[in-house]
């Protein structure tokens, strides 16, 4: 039987006793779902969310981003009270009341009680825990919305990782390493010297130069092209190798960085060309990341308004984007492009299809917690 899902992070829920009764928790996101006669054990007089608006503590905002665990579809939204005139977004389901809880929420609805005082939520560990605020908690304000405004990048809303993401850290500092060595490489010996670390498709498919499948990867065509790949890669690198280890990640990473550029040879009309920049490995750990998380969301800002986007609905764009551009290269339309597009379409579908043939091989929420001792 399929275990219960996490509706943030797709991740197993994991079945914990608490008081008699039991809970499930995702020990990824920490956030917890309670079944009915759960939550009022555990919440007090807070816990029948069924009569928060006769007594004032909540109103109905409406239907929910999340789904219910048990497959009831979207949940409710509910505005609850807090302490400090504030309120929180708390979901349950109108079919069989339960009630999920982010890990944030569990310390503001501790608060939103008064006397006689809400217990605290039950510790599971020494690094899960219901009563401490997850890792990565949603980027809003006005600073994030400027930085989008002017930079047109998108933002995580919700999927925070277990640990440090130290292959992707490395591959950022590897490429802005070998940018400074590139600067350097061009002032002293002019850009043709690039042309033995970039791929140009006439030499690739001549079977000459095939080092340069990978270093291109490194390589960056000015500033601005270094710092957006780099924000992509870091968006969505970090929970990829989160999810699927960090030998895997480097070998998908580089797995795709090559079939991005195999695709760009076959296909430019610029054959003579080099071909520099980590963008098409970097639409294949986006691709990987469509497949690995497909709850997730992104903020991006587009007239003006910052809007709350689907992963799907945003990287479907994205890919039906470039696919359309890189036809365009085919028919003549847009004379010689400056953009391998074809290597972002073909980085983008060699991620996406390793994610969803070898996804669920590995560890989810489950098997992290029984490695870790819980449950």
């Amino acid at each position: 039987m399929d275990p219960r899902r996490c509706p943030r992070c797709t991740f197993s829920l994991v079945p914990q006793p608490v008081g008699g009764g039991e809970i499930d928790f995702c020990p990824r996101c920490r956030g917890t779902f309670l079944e009915l006669g759960e939550h009022g054990a555990l919440l007090g007089r807070l816990g029948d969310f069924r009569q928060w608006a006769q007594t004032g503590a909540a109103r109905l905002a409406g239907d929910s981003r999340v789904r219910c665990p048990l497959g009831h579809g979207r949940m409710q939204a509910w505005r609850v009270n807090v302490a400090d005139g504030g309120t929180v977004e708390v979901d349950t389901c109108a079919t069989c009341h339960g009630l999920w809880l982010d890990a944030h929420e569990a310390v503001q609805l501790k608060r939103a009680g008064g006397p006689p005082p809400v217990p605290l939520m039950p510790r599971f560990g020494p690094d899960l825990t219901l009563n401490e605020p997850p890792p990565g908690q949603e980027k809003t304000g006005v600073g994030w919305y400027l930085f989008q405004l002017f930079t047109a990048m998108p933002v995580e809303v919700h999927n925070p990782k277990r640990g440090a993401a130290l292959v992707c850290l490395a591959l950022v500092g590897a490429c802005v390493v070998a940018f400074a060595l590139e600067l350097s490489l061009i002032a002293s010996d002019g850009p043709e010297a690039l042309r033995r670390y970039a791929v140009v498709p006439t030499e690739l498919l001549a079977g000459r130069n095939l080092h340069s499948m990978v270093t291109y990867m490194f390589l960056h065509g000015g500033v601005v092209h270094l710092l957006g790949n780099l924000w992509f890669l870091w968006t969505f690198g970090d929970n990829v190798e989160d999810r699927v280890g960090r030998g895997r990640f480097l070998a998908l990473y580089l797995a795709c960085g090559i079939a991005a550029v195999v695709l760009e040879a076959a296909l430019t009309q610029s054959p003579d060309a080099t071909i520099v920049g980590a963008s098409g490995a970097i639409a294949g750990l986006m691709g990987a990341y469509l497949g690995l998380f497909p709850r997730a969301h992104l903020y991006q800002v587009f007239l003006f308004i910052r809007w709350r986007l689907p992963v799907w609905f945003y990287l479907g764009g994205w890919l039906a984007l470039n696919a359309a551009l890189g036809v365009a290269t085919l028919n003549g339309s847009m004379g010689g492009a400056a953009v391998a597009w074809w290597a972002h379409v073909g980085g983008f579908l060699a991620g996406l299809a390793w994610a969803l043939l070898l996804g669920r091989r590995f560890k989810d929420g489950a098997e992290l917690a029984r490695a870790r001792g819980v449950g």
